[in-house]
Formats: C-alpha cells, structure tokens, sequence
C-alpha cells in the first residue's frame, strides 16, 4: 500500500510546496512545507527505530521554525540539506558522510529509472482481474477529483451565505494558479521523487562496509615510514612551539612587531593557523592510516603526535584571543565570526585526530565522525541570527562604531540603531547618512508590510514594523 501511495505523497508534498514558495520569500511557508513531508515520512517509515526518527527529523524541524523567526542564507542552505538527510536516514542506514551523496543521487537519478523501460513480469493475472484494477484506479481518480469540487463549490456557496468567512477567503492571499506554477510542481515532483521513492546506490552500499578499526594482523610491524613520521612531526612541533611562544610574548608585552597593524597580525595568525591545521590533519591522516598504529614503538610518535596536536590547539586558543581583542575595539564584523567558527571547527577536528591514532581507528571512521562534527556545526552556525547579534554588540560594545557596516547588513537590530542615533549628535555627515538610510528602510517596511503574504510571516520582520522605528 505505502509503495502505491508514494506518487500521491510526492504530487501533494510538489503542489504544496509550489503554493507555499511561489514569489515569496522564506518564512512560516517553510514551518508548513516542513511538517507536511515529517507526516509524509512518518507514514512511509513507520517501522525505523525511533532514535533514528528523531535524528533525522529534530534537525530539520529546528532550522524550519528558525526560519519562521530569523530567515538568512546560511539558515536557509541548511534547511535544504537537512531535508535531503531526513529523506536519507529514513530510506538507508548508510555512514553519514555517504548520506548526503546518497539522497543526491536517488534524488537526481529518480526521474531516470522512473520512466527507463522496465522487463515486463510474467501475466499471472486474469484478463477480469486487470480490469478490475484499471476501474479500481479510474475510480480512485474520480474520487479525487469529485472530492475537490465537492470542497471548492461549499467554499464559493460559504464564502456567499457568510461575509465573515468570505473575508477570511479574501484575506488568504492565495498564489494564482498560472503556467509557471504548473511547470515548478512537476519539476519539484521530480525532484521529491527520488527522495520518496529512494533508490540505493550499490556503490555507496559497498563503501558502507568499510571498517572502522584497523586490525594488526593486516599489517606488518615493521614500517619504513616510522623515521619520517618520527623526525618530521617532531621538527613541525619544535617550530609550532616557537612559534606559540612568540605570539604569547607578544600578547602579554603588548607590543606588535615593527611595520605591522593590529589587523595585519592578526588575520596574519589566522592564516597560519589555517595552514597549520590542514597540514596536521593531513599528515595525520596519511601517516595513521595503516601499518605504523602497529609498530613496536608506536607509544612514541603516538606521544609526538598529540603534543603537536595540542600545540595546534593553543595555536587556536591564542588567535582566538586576538581576534576576540580586536573584536573589542572595531567590533563584530562576518569575517571575524568566521575566525571563530573556523577555529571551533578545526579544533573539533584535531580533538577527533587524537581519538583516532590513540585507538588505532581508520581513516575511514574518522572522516565518518567528522562529518557528523561537520553536520553538527553547521546546525549550530545556522541557528545564530548574524546580523542582530552585530548590530546589537558593535552599538553597545564596540569603541569604534561603524555604522556604515550596519547600515549593509542584510537584518540588523532597526530599534536599536534608532535608540543609538537618538543619542548622536546631528551635526555630523554619519548622523545624516544613517537617518537617510533609517528613512528608506522604514518606507520599504511600511510598503513590505502592505503586500506581504502570510506564507512569508517571520518574527524579525514583525518585530521591526510592529516598533514602527
């Protein structure tokens, strides 16, 4: 019964999704569309272990109400790719680095195998018997269709007798019914498709069985690569240490070197630390990928290996410190967040690398974990309302206050730009360009508020017209 019911789930979920987003932005439209596929998916897979559900779904359904408060484009990037992992933990139980890749092509090959010519199975039915499934389905359709002018004629004949519920009719701004949003459903059916009706790819299957751990009877101990595993990590630990020391001298003497800006210093650390952890990992990755977890004096390199991780750690720590002493003086800017966010990610990163050779894990196992990190942070990152949080520290926090960075902001905090400039001077040019530019924003606002359709509804943009700024 699911199997047969699948072309209907995916017409519904294609149609509604066509209404829901036709010539609209983000906003409640997703909250809806969201619920309906979790229906969808509950009744296909019933059967999967509710740990899994919740999985697969919690992620998708956090991000689709953050976008009912906050819409932004990472928020909304990761709304897409927790519905394709939604689809893809339900349908398979493959590793979660191969999730994604699996759910793209089922999605993408679906339109392919679903109209190639299939072998035609042997006839054990009836000449009586297919034509009682031909009226069954002519019949189901009929169904269908009579049920939907049956609703439409008692909404027009309501929407006649009772002018409170013709204004309820009249104030639902529906999308008009137009080639266009034909074409988008099919297109999006195609698309559902293969999410719906998932097809496994055996290639992903079989990678699916790699193993996570390394056996010792699979490899030699003896290891030519042991020396230059040695020598070259403890070379780069000796540098990184040096290098660490330097910058601590320098944080606590509070002295930059000669020629250089605070700015250049710091995106200056950044970039080596950047360099410095693709390199660790990397190196990591290619020396403890087999033989040498098993060679008699593994306890040795083991312990370079984590005192040069933990180097890279301080290393983060440390840029972590001036980008956040830079961020009080010149305030929150997209590029600074991003230190942070990198810095968290790649420390993540190395955690899991001493992890990995300290229980002689495979590479296998750790790009596995990583992309549950990975998928992890970026839940996290798409969670933050950027804007409001620069706007609000960068008013209240920072010495220098760039209002021309807030001003370029795509959803910065209105009400307390405006509480700020009651307090400027108006004298200066800044007051006067930003008061211009807080006078068109209102204008749009006040225009916005006049056409906006209740698919797009958001906390934010409610929360600055409702202040009326």
């Amino acid at each position: 019964m699911k199997t047969k019911i699948r072309p209907y789930l995916t017409w519904t979920l294609a149609i509604s999704a066509a209404l829901l987003f036709d010539d609209v932005s983000y906003g409640l439209n997703a909250s809806i569309f969201s619920s309906l596929s979790v229906l969808a998916l509950l009744f296909l897979y019933s059967e999967i272990p509710l740990k899994r559900k919740a999985l697969a779904l919690l992620p998708h359904l956090c991000i689709a109400l953050y976008l009912s408060l906050y819409p932004q484009a990472l928020s909304v990037f990761f709304w897409y790719l927790s519905y394709l992992l939604m689809w893809s933990m339900a349908a398979v139980s493959n590793s979660s680095l191969l999730l994604p890749f699996q759910g793209l092509a089922s999605m993408l090959g679906s339109p392919f195998k679903h109209w190639a010519p299939k072998p035609s199975p042997p006839q054990s039915e009836t000449l009586q018997e297919q034509e009682a499934k031909r009226v069954q389905n002519t019949n189901r359709w009929a169904a269908i269709l009579l049920v939907s002018i049956i609703a439409v004629t008692f909404a027009f004949l309501y929407a006649l007798s009772n002018p409170i519920f013709s204004n309820i009719l009249e104030d639902i701004q529906w999308p008009e019914i137009e080639a266009d949003l034909v074409w988008s459903s099919m297109g999006i059916y195609l698309l559902l498709y293969g999410l719906l009706r998932f097809y496994k790819v055996s290639v992903f299957e079989r990678l699916n069985e790699l193993p996570n751990s390394l056996a010792s009877a699979d490899y030699s101990k003896e290891n030519p690569e042991f020396p230059i595993a040695k020598w070259s990590l403890l070379i780069v630990s000796g540098m990184l240490l040096i290098m660490n020391l330097t910058d601590l001298v320098v944080i606590f003497s509070g002295k930059l070197p000669s020629g250089m800006s605070y700015s250049e210093y710091v995106h200056q650390g950044f970039y080596s630390l950047i360099f410095s952890m693709a390199f660790a990992l990397g190196l990591m990755v290619i020396f403890f990928r087999g033989a040498l977890n098993f060679h008699d004096h593994i306890h040795r390199i083991r312990q370079i290996a984590r005192f040069w991780i933990i180097q890279n750690l301080a290393l983060a720590l440390i840029t972590a410190y001036k980008n956040m002493l830079y961020v009080e003086v010149y305030g929150l800017t997209y590029k600074r967040i991003g230190v942070f966010a990198c810095l968290l990610a790649v420390s993540l990163g190395l955690a899991l690398m001493i992890r990995k050779i300290n229980h002689a894990r495979s590479n296998w196992y750790f790009f596995n974990r990583l992309s549950v990190l990975g998928y992890a942070l970026i839940m996290i990152y798409a969670l933050i309302p950027y804007d409001l949080w620069i706007s609000r520290y960068n008013l209240r926090y920072a010495q220098a206050k760039d209002l021309y960075y807030i001003q370029n902001l795509a959803h910065p905090d209105l009400v307390e730009l405006e509480a700020y400039m009651q307090k400027m001077p108006e004298g200066p040019e800044e007051y006067r360009y930003t008061r211009e530019f807080l006078n068109r924003r209102k204008e749009s606002i006040e225009y916005k508020a006049a056409i906006q359709s209740w698919r797009e509804w958001n906390w934010y943009f409610n929360y600055i017209k409702s202040l009326n700024i």
